[in-house]
């Protein structure tokens, strides 16, 4: 008797230290409820089918809330998400509290280039992010209505007003306005103009910056050249809504889709929900190019930078080696293909691009408007300070468009001395 209570407490003991049986580690991903990172989390949760030591949790948030939250989660002792949405825009300020990932399976089939400047440093050398798409914008435009996709600026405003007058559209372009979706107007025609909002124009290397004093570059001819063809598409020649300044990405793309509009600035992985006849009215009618040039431009102009997932420091290690495995999976060639093919997304694997670039015309017309563009930029300030100079930025920006003509140098020059404060602190 005495023996069978003693295997019977051996058996016990066992069972307590080796948990409940079929234990799952559950891996909570925080995201943004947008098409490419539903996308994602669908092939999360059909790995999880197969992997059943994980379970997989999605937790959507908003994109205005999303960065402040995660942001105050990644920074407390114990992180509440175990896979975040890590975008470029905000590479730099999270970086400290980032797990490295540079060892997840396929990672050595991504460019250097996509992952360097977003998410390393001479502090943090190794890959505090795992790019799952290159996210490379553009301009749809109705290929029904134009034969020819606009080159530069005069392009654009003759387009618009010539089928405005033919009452084809009732507007010319519509893109993404209010912080932080100014990426596809206020942004991009900045770039193509040869503009940026700290100089020397298109450097990212914060080194470089910092050498240069931070200096701001807003009052530049290029910045006021942009903001004076916005201000006459809203003031002057109505080709752009009269509420233009406080769009979002969301309700540019309701417009297009609705047919109401001839160009759309937009990443190029819309493509999917743009010509899902389900979605769209222009299904069919859909093609795709790089942003035109302005003034003072080289060319038309794209980016080809990533987003990423990314691992909190502060969870727990059985976690931190799922998730590494859950992420792993995503930038396989079979969710890299699909995000392709139902989505527009560029996957950010070289092998797979140079794959498709030979078989697939559709996907070698968008590597030509976009990581193929004659110019390139780096599409974000990559310094912690980031996310506060643009949403500064693009406030004086809107409050230019929205007062005189005259005055938008004025309005940019105040810009100008509050970004010296940010850097000044």
């Amino acid at each position: 008797m005495k023996k069978l209570w003693l295997i019977i407490l051996i058996l016990f003991c066992l069972a307590v230290w080796a948990g409940p049986a079929g234990a799952k580690v559950k891996i909570r991903v925080v995201y943004q409820p947008f098409t490419i990172h539903n996308q994602q989390v669908k092939w999360m949760q059909e790995w999880a089918k197969k992997n059943t030591d994980v379970e997989i949790e999605p937790v959507p948030l908003a994109y205005e809330l999303y960065y402040p939250k995660v942001s105050t989660a990644i920074q407390s002792p114990k992180c509440e998400y175990d896979i975040v949405w890590h975008n470029d825009d905000w590479g730099m300020a999270w970086i400290d509290f980032m797990e490295p990932v540079d060892d997840v399976e396929n990672f050595k089939r991504i460019p250097r280039h996509l992952w360097d400047v977003f998410w390393a440093d001479k502090k943090h050398p190794r890959a505090s992010a795992v790019p799952f798409i290159g996210t490379s914008a553009g301009m749809f435009y109705r290929k029904d209505l134009i034969t020819t996709p606009p080159k530069t600026w005069k392009d654009v405003e003759a387009v618009s007003l010539k089928l405005m007058k033919e009452g084809k559209v009732k507007f010319g372009y519509v893109g993404g306005v209010k912080y932080p979706h100014a990426y596809f107007t206020l942004l991009a025609w900045m770039w193509a103009n040869q503009g940026d909002i700290l100089a020397p124009p298109f450097e990212r290397d914060k080194e470089v910056l910092a050498k240069n004093g931070w200096k701001p570059f807003v009052t530049d001819v290029t910045m006021i050249e942009a903001l004076e063809f916005w201000w006459d598409q809203i003031h002057k020649t109505k080709t752009v809504p009269a509420d233009f300044v406080g769009y979002t990405r969301t309700a540019a793309m309701a417009i297009f889709q609705a047919g109401d509009c001839a160009m759309f600035g937009e990443d190029a992985l819309k493509y999917g929900d743009v010509n899902d006849p389900a979605k769209s009215k222009v299904a069919g009618k859909v093609a795709f190019t790089s942003f035109p040039s302005g003034p003072h431009g080289k060319g038309p102009l794209s980016w080809d930078v990533p987003w990423g997932w990314g691992i909190p420091k502060n969870i727990p290690e059985e976690n931190k080696k799922a998730a590494k495995r859950v992420i792993g999976y995503v930038i396989s060639d079979e969710v890299q293909l699909d995000m392709w093919k139902t989505t527009g997304g560029i996957p950010v694997t070289t092998d797979l691009r140079e794959q498709l670039s030979k078989t697939d015309p559709l996907f070698r017309e968008f590597a030509v408007a976009t990581y193929k563009a004659p110019v390139l930029v780096m599409s974000a300030g990559y310094y912690p300070e980031w996310p506060q100079v643009h949403s500064i930025w693009n406030d004086y920006c809107i409050k230019a468009l929205m007062g005189d003509k005259k005055d938008i140098k004025k309005v940019m020059a105040q810009c100008e001395e509050e970004l010296k404060k940010v850097f000044k602190k």
